[in-house]
């Protein structure tokens, strides 16, 4: 069993929001970017995928090794602001 992270949230509006992480050696889940504009962004100095497809927010990155996948039903500011305040420990 290889360490992974794995969190999931619904609001009062019944609005969505998951975080999952691995490590790499870990199976990556295949993620659909079809008919999404892909932006790179830089995260902690690494480049990082952010796009949006039927109203939901990913970003997808690299933090201390483990690789992250942020996705819900929010704008990119708070879906980056949560992927900031993320810690390993």
């Amino acid at each position: 069993m290889y360490p992974s992270v794995y969190w999931f949230y619904i609001n009062d509006d019944e609005q969505r929001l998951t975080i999952i992480g691995h490590l790499p050696d870990v199976d990556v889940i295949a993620l659909s970017t079809e008919g999404a504009e892909v932006e790179i962004v830089i995260f902690h100095g690494e480049e990082a995928f952010y796009w949006t497809s039927m109203g939901i927010s990913n970003l997808v990155f690299v933090l201390e090794g483990y690789h992250f996948n942020i996705f819900g039903q929010i704008d990119k500011a708070v879906i980056v602001q949560i992927a900031e305040n993320l810690k390993i420990s």
